[in-house]
């Protein structure tokens, strides 16, 4: 089996040696051009002071500097790439040195408002499972691996992300050529408004309008050579201006609003189209990669090329624009009506298409995102789908956003034999931990990612939690109203199609421990009636008694410390049956806070 710490310091050291090299020869390209021109410009002096020269030996310099130039801007794009693996490289032995956080894209922009799951299992923000996992460098391929984590698939549709996981884990290649797609990822401006802008209503031009800016750019070039080749004069170049500003002012509405609505497009498209042709490029065996590849497959023009061409057309749209030497020959030569008929028509035949590409190359790298987890986590294996019955049954998980040197590992089995799971325990020994430990695997099972234990078996379940909740100041609603109201959309969820995994942490806290128990009791029953399975924790050893209440009954579990001497240790190993003693008492003395227990005396 591979060590990926040693295969990613090996290629991020290759990487560094590479980027070296390519700085050492950007050096010398520069000098060359310089010398180059240089010369050029020695013997053009030479020859204007009467030194006979042959043109060929003036030209000579001239060319071989815009052959470097061609060459050392080719050069600069490889450097960057390769500075993108460096990056891609240093995130990956982040990972795997668990010094990650804070480090990487943290998707909290996407996290949804009043979510079942998504802020009690940490799946966006700072130090997120969102952040370990992202390695997408598109926003499309951000936003895909963010809607997987928050919604619920099929079980077909995992098996599939598994096979195409599976076939992409060992592929660095491939991996580390979608990192270098994207020399900077700041170029993708405004992602929603190039979604908005390739399914606009389209900007029409006529065939006829075609053709007669066509017949209007030769005209002028024509009057113009006309005018400085013969004695005719310029009369003809002005009748030929006046047509051509007459008709510009009939078209100039629509050609202005193609220019206004390019501007926000124009630095993504050849990120997208880099992407795309290293997606193109690769050969894939397994059905799910190959099936999704076919998407970009085309009548004619590869998807990266179309992308390339449309990113040429607004590029020279802008440069004849900007260049105020230019400008005026290009607004005489119809040179923006051109290109904004060509990128309208462009839009009008790819635009629906290119959304599917967009979204195809978004799934490539959300795909290559698991991937590389899979890869950086060679001891994770890929959980085993039940259809038929609901169930949950991990043996050995750890939390994948702990570091591993220090993660203790646990089990948990519930069935429709078993379908609760009660934990007690003392303060800070692992109970809240140990269901996110739960929950966190299993949302990773259920987007065809790799799970951090030994053995995973798991049904399509809908998820619930009730781990972190804060009060509300700016909607006025408590602590436990707000864990009410999330035990009554628990109930709902219930209702629905597909079973029920629910995690509730310190059930009912905030009430007294009569009212909690009958409602603790009450709703669990609800609960499990309906076909729903979970975990609960508590301080309220009375709540303990819930598990053999029920029909068909749970099961206790718990956490416990120990002391040694006058400090509190913890093992966070999951044991079976109910809690003995609480250590609130001891906590307080190791702060130093003495507490007298009057019961004693």
């Amino acid at each position: 089996m591979d060590n990926p710490q040693q295969e990613y310091a090996s290629r991020l050291e290759s990487r560094k040696k590479a980027v070296d090299d390519h700085l050492k020869k950007e050096r010398s390209f520069g000098f060359a051009r310089l010398f180059s021109f240089l010369l050029g410009l020695l013997l053009l002096f030479l020859t204007l002071a009467q030194f006979d020269f042959p043109a060929w030996l003036i030209l000579a310099p001239f060319a071989v500097f815009v052959v470097l130039l061609v060459l050392h801007d080719r050069m600069i794009r490889e450097r960057r790439g390769l500075e993108q693996a460096v990056l891609y490289y240093e995130m990956e032995l982040a990972r795997v040195n668990h010094t990650w956080m804070g480090k990487g894209f943290n998707g909290s922009q996407f996290e949804p408002d009043k979510h079942p799951y998504a802020v009690d299992l940490d799946l966006f923000g700072k130090a997120s499972l969102f952040e370990y996992l992202c390695r997408a460098k598109t926003p499309t391929g951000q936003r895909k691996l963010a809607n997987w984590l928050v919604a619920k698939s099929e079980i077909e549709v995992l098996s599939r992300r598994q096979e195409a996981v599976h076939e992409l884990s060992p592929n660095l290649d491939f991996q580390e050529s979608l990192a270098q797609g994207v020399t900077d990822p700041t170029v993708f401006r405004d992602p929603e408004y190039f979604e908005a802008w390739m399914g606009m209503a389209p900007i029409p031009f006529g065939g006829y309008e075609k053709s007669i800016a066509y017949f209007l750019s030769l005209l002028s070039g024509i009057t113009l050579v006309v005018w400085f080749g013969t004695t005719w004069g310029g009369l003809p170049f002005l009748a030929s201006c006046i047509l051509s500003g007459t008709y510009f002012s009939y078209l100039g509405g629509r050609v202005i609003r193609v220019l206004s609505s390019v501007e926000k497009i124009s630095e993504g498209l050849n990120s997208y189209a880099s992407l795309l042709e290293r997606v193109e490029s690769e050969t894939f065996l397994g059905e799910p990669l190959v099936d999704l590849k076919k998407k970009l497959e085309t009548d004619g023009t590869p998807a990266s090329e179309e992308i390339r061409k449309l990113a040429k057309w607004v590029k020279k749209l802008e440069d004849g624009n900007r260049n105020v030497i230019l400008f005026p020959f290009a607004r005489l030569m119809f040179w923006s009506t051109h290109l904004a008929m060509a990128i309208e028509g462009w839009r009008e035949r790819n635009g629906e298409a290119v959304l599917g590409w967009i979204d195809t190359l978004a799934e490539f790298e959300t795909l290559s995102s698991l991937a590389a987890h899979a890869y950086s986590n060679p001891d994770n294996v890929f959980p085993e789908f039940e259809p038929k019955e609901a169930i949950l049954e991990g043996v050995s998980l750890g939390h994948p956003l702990m570091d591993r040197k220090t993660c203790v590992r646990n089990s948990i089995r519930l069935t429709q034999e078993t379908p609760l799971v009660i934990i007690s325990g003392s303060n800070m020994s692992g109970k809240s931990t140990y269901m996110r430990t739960v929950g966190t695997n299993t949302v990773l099972a259920l987007i065809g990612a790799t799970v951090h234990a030994s053995q995973f078996r798991v049904s399509p379940f809908r998820i619930a939690a009730s781990i972190q909740i804060r009060d509300s100041l700016q909607e006025g609603i408590s602590k436990f109203y707000q864990e009410i109201l999330r035990v009554r959309e628990m109930i709902d969820l219930s209702h629905e199609e597909g079973p029920l995994l629910f995690f509730i942490d310190e059930i009912f806290q905030g009430t007294n421990s009569h009212d909690r128990r009958i409602a603790a009791q009450s709703i669990m029953k609800k609960l499990v009636r309906e076909g729903a399975m979970g975990l609960i924790s508590t301080h309220d050893l009375a709540l303990t008694q819930i598990a053999e209440n029920l029909l068909p009954p749970g099961k206790n579990f718990h956490f416990e410390d120990r002391m040694e001497g006058d400090k509190m240790i913890f093992d966070y190993t999951m044991k079976e049956g109910v809690i003995e003693k609480g250590n609130a008492l001891n906590l307080l003395r190791s702060i130093g806070l003495e507490v007298e227990d009057e019961s004693a005396t």
